[in-house]
């Protein structure tokens, strides 16, 4: 493939990873982060799947030979493994560790968030190119996933939801091949693909019943080849999940931790102010929109886009654990709601009266989300619940005042006068001494923006006009990427 023809997507990824890498916090708070993160420094330093608890909020599971063992899926912290060395190398470079002797190689895995996140901004790109998009409706969709869905907040956790949304949409954009030379190559490849989102989070395996049915309804020769490969490939990461299994905890179904079931999820994920899909990603609804309607897509192509989300609401509604811990909105569905994303290319091509409908959209969507860019979720959780009643805490799942978006809100209309404040000169900068406890230390930062160029100044690592110049050569270099992917234009296509 030539060079030209991968200008347009190579720019929608430098474009989405620079916004990500200016907007990213650079932290591990949560303690399911903060546990994959000492499994990945554990596979390094110890060759050992056994982790250390000591210094840290982990929340591991103990074995069956005693030792402790991270209770989540070993694949986040292999993929977290470049990110962990680079962090490892910076601290060689600089001579020293700033903050805390493990806040920078923290910092380089959270940023593998961001890197995730970008490549799932590209694939709805690809995604929607093979589902018959122009560039610029393609865009427009790529657009949409980046700054209007909560893929934009969870670019800056710790936690696996980005890179599970690549997985999926990688998965379905292989799925999605009409080149019937490759077709059955393809479905083998999806299967590898989610074979790995098997060892990440082994309910990835629910994907396999929709995008069976895809298959089965795309028709074709080689429909039951490809349904066969895409299976058999994923089960290698089946098999591989429960020897893992079986290793900790001695059991192949056994992960460290039994699951409840009450349903209420069915209801939190539509109404709730702590999850709902309405008020953290109302951009939704235009993507449904664009998938059904009339001649916008086929039934099996819908099967493919809606089928995750769908089975991934059945799954998790049912959990008691449906908020997924400190979560902005509903954790859970993110990765599957990005594969509906291809629905703004779909109404794209309708007329300006669409496209501007689409815009104000985006727009409005970027809005909702960027209460959780500029705070961080975590820090403004426990502030609340410092102060709040044991009744206040057990029903905040359904409690405005204590909704991620309206904490979040209250906290950057304080946060943002009084960082801009810091960094012109009108107020000191305040002063943060490293501290025992990843919360603990994470707290003395509560009154900065989550931006991880801010909090190395508050350190003293970097002079304010360094930092400045910093984020404006990430926005100047988001803002150049999206300026060369507006301009590619044509029908090329992207197989």
């Amino acid at each position: 493939m030539s060079g030209r023809r991968w200008r347009q997507p190579a720019a929608v990824f430098g474009a989405a990873l620079a916004l990500f890498a200016l907007t990213a916090g650079g932290s591990l708070t949560s303690s399911d982060a903060v546990t994959t993160f000492a499994l990945t420094a554990s596979l390094v330093e110890r060759h050992s799947i056994a982790i250390d608890a000591a210094g840290g909020s982990v929340d591991p599971s103990p074995g069956r030979d005693g030792r402790l063992y991270s209770r989540y899926g070993i694949g986040q912290s292999l993929y977290n493994i470049p990110f962990y060395l680079a962090g490892k190398a910076a601290i060689r470079a600089l001579g020293r560790p700033i903050g805390r002797p493990d806040s920078i190689p923290k910092a380089a895995v959270a940023l593998g968030s961001a890197v995730a996140a970008a490549g799932c901004v590209l694939v709805v790109w690809l995604l929607a190119r093979r589902l018959r998009a122009t560039p610029s409706a393609a865009i427009a969709a790529a657009l949409s996933a980046a700054i209007a869905s909560p893929l934009w907040p969870y670019s800056k956790f710790g936690f696996a939801t980005a890179l599970t949304g690549l997985v999926l949409l990688v998965a379905a954009w292989l799925l999605a091949d009409r080149e019937p030379g490759r077709q059955v190559r393809s479905a083998a490849l999806a299967g590898l693909v989610l074979a790995f989102g098997w060892l990440m989070r082994h309910e990835m395996a629910i994907a396999l019943v929709p995008f069976g049915i895809y298959l089965y309804l795309a028709g074709g020769p080689s429909r039951w080849p490809r349904v066969c490969a895409l299976v058999a490939c994923a089960s290698v990461g089946g098999l591989l999940w429960a020897w893992y299994n079986v290793v900790r905890f001695g059991h192949p179904l056994a992960v460290g931790y039994a699951p409840e079931f009450n349903g209420v999820g069915y209801l939190a994920f539509l109404v709730s102010p702590s999850g709902s899909l309405l008020l953290f990603a109302p951009i939704a609804i235009i993507w449904f929109w664009g998938l059904f309607a009339p001649g916008a897509s086929t039934t099996a192509e819908r099967v493919l886009l809606v089928g995750p989300l769908v089975v991934s609401y059945l799954f998790y509604g049912a959990l008691a654990d449906w908020p997924g811990g400190r979560s902005y909105g509903p954790r859970y569905l993110v990765p599957a709601l990005l594969l509906l994303a291809p629905g703004a290319a779909m109404l794209w091509p309708r007329g300006l009266r669409w496209r501007r409908l689409i815009a104000a959209a985006i727009a409005a969507g970027a809005l909702l989300q960027l209460p959780g860019v500029l705070v961080d979720y975590s820090k403004v959780s426990v502030d609340w619940a410092r102060t709040a009643t044991p009744d206040q805490i057990a029903h905040r799942t359904w409690t405005l005042a204590a909704s991620p978006f309206v904490l979040g809100t209250q906290a950057a209309w304080t946060e943002v006068p009084r960082n801009i404040a810091y960094l012109t000169g009108r107020e000191p900068l305040p002063r943060v001494t490293p501290s025992a406890g990843d919360r603990d230390f994470a707290q003395q930062f509560a009154f900065s923006l989550d931006f991880w160029w801010l909090y190395l100044v508050y350190l003293r690592a970097f002079s304010v006009p360094a930092a400045l110049i910093l984020a404006a050569t990430l926005a100047a270099a988001a803002a150049a990427c999206a300026a060369i992917a507006s301009r590619e234009s044509g029908d090329r296509a992207i197989g």
